[in-house]
């Protein structure tokens, strides 16, 4: 649940969302030029734990019938308001962090459907990558897979 996280640099947090229920698990951001857990809210102090997203059933739904209209993206990342009037899609970006999810929820996702997935949906980016980074996405899809 971010938009322009940067890895804290934007002053922005990130935070781990349970898919099934909405519920936040984790959220961090950058305090004293490091990425560390925040319990509470910088502006309001309210707290994080077992904060429930609001309208999160209707999110779920609008997302997956949304995704149908978006032939040829195997792999969507939203970006929802959560408004008044209840959720409201702001843009679905075709290239996004996928590791912003993982560390947001502290677990890795990576399966050998989301590479294939990735393969066909992102061929341009993939060819961009560095060795580096190609390498590294292997390694830690293996970790991923010692769960």
């Amino acid at each position: 649940m971010i938009d322009n996280f940067q890895h804290g640099a934007s002053g922005n947090l990130l935070g781990g969302v349970d898919i099934a229920t909405g519920r936040i698990n984790r959220v961090v951001g950058l305090v004293n030029n490091k990425v560390e857990i925040v319990d509470k809210h910088p502006d309001t102090g309210e707290r994080f734990d077992n904060y429930i997203l609001p309208d999160w059933p209707k999110v779920n739904e609008m997302c997956n019938q949304a995704a149908h209209y978006l032939m040829g993206m195997n792999l969507h990342h939203w970006d929802i308001a959560l408004t008044d009037h209840g959720p409201v899609i702001v843009e679905n970006n075709e290239i996004a962090d996928i590791d912003l999810h993982q560390h947001g929820n502290r677990k890795g996702f990576w399966s050998d459907t989301v590479e294939k997935t990735r393969c066909q949906s992102y061929p341009r980016y993939w060819h961009t990558l560095s060795m580096f980074q190609k390498i590294s996405a292997t390694f830690m899809r293996k970790i991923d897979q010692l769960r």
